[in-house]
């Protein structure tokens, strides 16, 4: 039987250094470091490809690239992910949804507005009280689809 990655790595049991992995990548997105951060995402959704966090990282990296066709593909894994894992729990609705917000900014920047306002509603379903839920909200009340409506 093959090992995993995991198991080769010796961190099967301990998942500290892919916790410090994935805040260094949200550290190097903070930082305006795409492309390290790009990696560290890369790395952590091979590592762990359950991982929603890891893939909205990324997708979070592509939007802000003005990679919006990638933005828009890896929010919606990572909102997938973290809708559909065995015992979701309320850290994962958000993960959805702030994913979903991600989504949908890159479909406004792709001029797919009726998608975008959709995707913001995905967000504001799963986050109502929450910060992407307001985000989401926000985004259509405030005009933010103006003129990207088809």
């Amino acid at each position: 039987m093959a090992q995993s990655l995991l198991d080769q790595l010796g961190i099967r049991n301990d998942l500290t250094p892919l916790r410090v992995l994935g805040e260094a990548g949200f550290l190097w997105s903070y930082l305006g470091r795409w492309k390290e951060a790009a990696a560290v995402f890369t790395a952590l959704t091979t590592l762990v490809p359950q991982d929603p966090t890891a893939y909205l990282g990324l997708s979070e990296v592509h939007l802000m690239q003005n990679q919006y066709p990638q933005a828009v593909k890896v929010a919606e894994q990572a909102a997938r992910i973290a809708i559909t894992r065995p015992s979701p729990n309320v850290g994962d609705r958000s993960t959805a949804a702030r994913a979903y917000v991600v989504a949908g900014k890159a479909l406004i920047h792709l001029r797919k507005g009726q998608d975008a306002k959709q995707t913001f509603m995905k967000a504001m379903e799963l986050d109502p009280n929450g910060p992407s839920g307001r985000h989401a909200s926000d985004m259509i009340e405030c005009g933010q689809l103006v003129g990207a409506v088809e």
